[in-house]
């Protein structure tokens, strides 16, 4: 299982940085080109402002030198009256020395403005000029012309014998006020800021979600990868693994187990109630709750066909973890004790027929060298007798039942002291053609078919060529001796688990289940004419070629031997 890389997580959150950083970036150049546009449109609204104002006066001052003589008082008025918009910041009438001869405010009259000279300077003809002179104040002028400016060519009047001089105003200057402008430049400005800081604060949300997304991303892949990787394990294990929550109810069921029971691909819900889950909870639950170590116990189950099934099992208790229970659970960890069983009793029979065949070595020793005499005493006094005599035929049958002792004799022998296997490659499919047609006769007359499902290509196998003849010679007469009426026998060979086999199929009686755990014990036999040593022969060749027979097949109809063989590529132990 990895986690997500840097790489992974980084690259959105740059994806997503760059497109906040491209809108940021339109929304400045917007917001820029709009305060632009704006403040171009509001000094062209500010200058023709201005421009009407500058031209309302000049025309006002025109209109007066027609009619009469600019004295101070009226002058003033004039320019009080045209200062009454609320734009208005002041109205001002200078002369040609830069004297105020008129302004919005009385005060400032007969005073020259600072920066005179830089006031002036852009006003070079009588057409109104504007421009700002500060953030707050906006400032629109023009110049008079003499004929405007002089009214009645300044010249001098005697009034009620006074001399008075008359006003000659030559500049006009009107400033205006920014309030409205800087207002809507202050609220776009405004707008911009809340926009920038909405943008930033949604990208900041957005990357909060896309680690929040990706963060809840790798948690839910992670927790997924390692539930699979756990159910792989639980799933995979060699042994049956078995849940159950605080009701007894199962939770999980692995593999291994369903194996064992025969489940199948039930749903733990519909095996709520199936005997074994039901015998493993009253059989160990209470000694959990009561606190009990469970390690290894045995316990035997039936399984749906109704064999018993030995189980080690340990157990503990775990946290219920089932939706709607409450409590503690079970986990139960069952290993299927068949194959050990079996094992077992392969050292049984092993150790029991070492003890017989040892103990036949020595009676068979004993026995040989008096059978001997006792044939060779009864060919002599045969000699001298009538053939068609009654004592001839006795001895003729004496010669016969010792013979008969003979050969049970020396089976005890070959049983007792099998040679050693010369173990080399060897083709069974080959092997057995040679046995078959052995047996073909026996077979033909007996009304036995024999049927061959060999594999397609050679199988080869570890073997004495002469032991493993005598091993499937001695199963094929059995299978052939269990069918008197006839039959089918199936021969067929084919790989298991890496090794070789060979199993032989026929359709007699079959053999009972109690008479399994004896069938390859010295001298026991089922027929009424046996003596017991063949198949006791066969399980002692196996042994020594380090392979096994295995007899299955049902009671009634039929039987089945196999014969299991290592391969050629097998490394085998040395025996002592």
């Amino acid at each position: 299982m990895r986690n997500p890389g840097p790489k992974t997580l980084f690259l959105p959150v740059v994806g997503l940085l760059a497109a906040a950083a491209v809108l940021l970036a339109l929304l400045t150049v917007t917001t820029y080109l709009n305060l632009d546009r704006e403040a171009k449109q509001a000094e062209s609204i500010l200058a023709a402002r201005g421009a009407t104002v500058v031209s309302g006066l000049a025309a006002g001052l025109r209109t007066g030198w027609r009619f009469w003589d600019w004295q101070q008082e009226s002058l003033q008025g004039l320019i009080q009256e045209m200062s009454q918009g609320e734009d208005v910041a002041f109205i001002t009438l200078l002369d040609d020395f830069g004297i105020i001869i008129g302004h919005s405010n009385p005060d400032l009259t007969g005073q020259v403005p600072k920066d005179y000279h830089k006031i002036v300077s852009p006003l070079r003809t009588d057409k109104a000029v504007g421009w700002f002179q500060s953030r707050e104040l906006y400032i629109s002028g023009r110049r008079l012309s003499p004929r405007e400016g002089m009214g009645r060519m300044g010249r001098m009047m005697n009034q009620n014998r006074r001399s008075v001089m008359l006003l000659q105003p030559s500049v006009i200057l009107v400033g205006l006020k920014t309030d409205v402008y800087l207002s809507s430049r202050s609220a776009q400005i405004n707008r911009a800021v809340i926009m920038g800081g909405l943008f930033f604060v949604i990208g900041l949300g957005a990357i909060y979600l896309i680690f929040a997304l990706q963060n809840y991303r790798t948690i839910g892949k992670t927790l997924s990868d390692l539930s699979t990787y756990t159910s792989g394990i639980v799933d995979n294990m060699p042994n049956g693994l078995i849940s159950l929550d605080g009701d007894g109810r199962p939770v999980m069921i692995n593999r291994a187990a369903r194996t064992m029971f025969g489940f199948g691909e039930k749903s733990e819900k519909h095996l709520t109630n199936h005997p074994v889950l039901k015998a493993l909870a009253g059989e160990f639950l209470k000694d959990l709750d009561s606190g009990q170590q469970i390690l290894e116990r045995e316990f035997a189950v039936s399984a749906e066909d109704g064999q018993s099934i030995p189980l080690a099992v340990s157990a503990a208790l775990v946290q219920a973890g089932a939706e709607g229970t409450e409590g503690q659970g079970a986990i139960f960890i069952l290993r299927d004790l068949r194959q050990i069983r079996d094992l077992e009793e392969q050292v049984r029979q092993s150790e029991k027929l070492a003890a017989v065949g040892r103990l036949a070595a020595g009676v068979a020793h004993e026995v040989r060298n008096p059978l001997s005499s006792m044939r060779g005493l009864a060919r002599f006094l045969a000699r001298g007798m009538d053939e068609a005599s009654r004592e001839a035929e006795y001895l003729k049958v004496m010669v016969g039942e010792i013979d008969r002792i003979n050969r049970v004799v020396t089976g005890l022998l070959d049983f007792a002291r099998p040679p050693r296997p010369e173990l080399s490659s060897v083709d069974l499919n080959d092997l057995l053609r040679h046995t078959l047609g052995l047996v073909t006769d026996d077979a033909r007359h007996q009304g036995v078919d024999i049927i061959e499902e060999l594999s397609e290509n050679s199988l080869k196998a570890l073997a004495d060529r002469d032991q493993t003849i005598q091993a499937v010679l001695n199963v094929l007469l059995n299978g052939i001796e269990a069918m008197p009426d006839g039959g089918q026998l199936t021969v067929r060979t084919y790989t298991d688990s890496g090794q070789a086999v060979i199993s032989i199929e026929d359709t007699g009686p079959g053999v009972e289940p109690e008479d399994r755990s004896q069938l390859f014990d010295p001298f026991y036999t089922t027929k009424k004419s046996g003596t017991g040593l063949g198949l006791a022969l066969v399980a002692r060749i196996m042994e020594a070629h380090h392979g096994r027979v295995v007899v299955g097949g049902q009671a009634g109809q039929g039987s089945v031997f196999s014969l299991y063989f290592c391969r050629p590529d097998t490394e085998l132990e040395e025996e002592a």
